[in-house]
């Protein structure tokens, strides 16, 4: 009995812990294996630990770029991210935990030189560890449910 409430209370400090180390974010293409368009396969896809800089804290980013039927995904962390100069001229300025936010050149406000059937989408998230994935939630509960398996099999 005090082995499982033991192992219930390091699962416990575990999630405590992933909130107060280092961001980690999944960096991967949606052509990757692994690396989908809805979900993001935890052992074929590995996650870095993603810096801050001085103007930008340590983020996750999902771009989700639609061109008509064909959807597809980049994961990575902000400042990893803004070497690029396309995505980088492209994303949003406004860059806060939860929020999607069109592309600069799918804003009314910014330059329209991408086709109308193009759509480009910039999610951000710094709660937790990987969630970049589909969700945070979705991220917050892999953690949880691995956590409980394993003290079921010990």
């Amino acid at each position: 009995m005090w082995k499982r409430t033991f192992l219930i209370s390091v699962a416990t400090l575990l999630l405590i812990l992933e909130k107060s180390t280092a961001l980690k974010c999944f960096q991967c293409h949606s052509s990757q294996p692994g690396c989908g368009v809805y979900s993001v396969d935890y052992i074929l896809q590995g996650w870095k630990e993603c810096p801050g800089t001085e103007t930008d804290p340590p983020m996750c980013v999902k771009i989700k770029n639609t061109v008509g039927s064909q959807t597809t995904v980049t994961r990575g962390c902000l400042s990893t991210l803004l070497k690029e100069t396309q995505i980088r001229e492209d994303m949003p300025s406004v860059r806060r935990h939860s929020y999607c936010i069109p592309a600069k050149s799918d804003s009314t406000y910014g330059p329209s030189y991408i086709n109308s059937e193009t759509k480009k989408l910039y999610c951000f998230c710094n709660d937790l560890w990987l969630c970049n994935s589909a969700s945070s939630f979705q991220a917050t509960i892999s953690f949880a449910l691995a956590c409980v398996l394993m003290t079921w099999m010990l």
